[in-house]
């Protein structure tokens, strides 16, 4: 018994100066003065996290949808350095009337593979960047300001809150801050007599994005958000293309620009189908593809 006590302390010491060794490495790389807390060297930037951590976030297009539905979507997002492949969710449920609405939106497991000069780029503490993390959650509450008005756009106001519910802050996946955003979406809907083409509807978005750092002298990031796209309906299908990011205070990978393409069809009772193709241009390197389904569930309408 005393022997394997003995052997036990000893390879309980070896495994904590080998877990110290382990951070001698980001300690030289990133010249750690001996003093301030490892995450004082982080950048919590689109451009140094993971593609879920920051991510350029989706317009109401000023239409809220007026049944509850649960979306769910499988998404890849390739780059030089970091592959990641992730589950998406997001439930909307109308709140008493079809002009506010409720929506719950995660990332519940994330995947991901990072190089080493991703790992060092980005400030990890993650020797190997490998493995899966959880993501954050997101919670809203979006109000129909006005809809099928004769002059006037649809127009919807959303509030959002970001949770520090994500994990795996050391790999540089999810910032473990907390933010909010408030999104104000406009868009009109132009009909057609075509066979083809039914409708179209531009829409455009402003926002104003904020969210906490671990930066002594700017304790949060401010940033204001932005969206163009325009959405054509046939029969059976919508495509959409847009153009959406926003304009971060610290200028220092904090300023993501995505142009997004997708099709997806259009059954006002039905489950739908889609899928989107999403570029990077600026801070969000990443090529994304998102396959989702939503569902609509009646059930749970509490409009009716």
């Amino acid at each position: 018994m005393k022997k394997m006590i003995f052997i036990y302390l000893v390879w309980l010491t070896h495994l904590c100066v080998a877990q110290e060794v382990d951070f001698t490495w980001w300690n030289n790389i990133h010249n750690w003065d001996g003093v301030r807390h490892w995450t004082a060297y982080t950048k919590l930037t689109s451009k140094y996290m993971g593609p879920n951590a920051l991510p350029v976030p989706d317009s109401k297009k000023g239409i809220l949808p007026e049944q509850t539905q649960l979306k769910m979507a499988g998404e890849g997002h390739f780059s030089d350095g970091d592959n990641t492949q992730n589950l998406f969710s997001s439930f909307y449920l109308p709140l008493f009337s079809n002009h506010v609405g409720f929506q719950l939106e995660m990332v519940p497991i994330e995947f991901y593979k990072m190089d080493n000069a991703t790992r060092d780029e980005r400030i990890s503490r993650e020797f190997v960047s490998e493995g899966t993390t959880v993501g954050d959650v997101y919670i809203a509450t979006f109000i129909q300001l006005t809809k099928n008005h004769k002059s006037l756009p649809d127009m919807v106001l959303g509030v959002n809150f970001k949770t520090a519910s994500g994990a795996n802050l050391d790999a540089a996946r999810f910032t473990n801050t907390p933010g909010y955003f408030f999104d104000f979406s406009a868009s009109k809907l132009i009909t057609f007599n075509g066979e083809r083409i039914k409708s179209i509807r531009p829409h455009a978005l402003a926002g104003f994005y904020v969210y906490q750092t671990y930066l002594e002298n700017n304790y949060q990031n401010d940033a204001l958000m932005y969206g163009l796209g325009l959405d054509l309906n046939s029969q059976k299908l919508t495509y959409e293309a847009s153009v959406n990011g926003y304009v971060g205070y610290l200028n220092d990978g904090d300023r993501p620009m995505v142009a997004r393409l997708g099709i997806g069809s259009n059954n006002p009772d039905k489950t739908n189908f889609g899928i989107r193709f999403q570029q990077g241009i600026f801070h969000q390197q990443y090529t994304t593809l998102r396959v989702y389904c939503i569902l609509k569930l009646k059930k749970w309408n509490l409009t009716e």
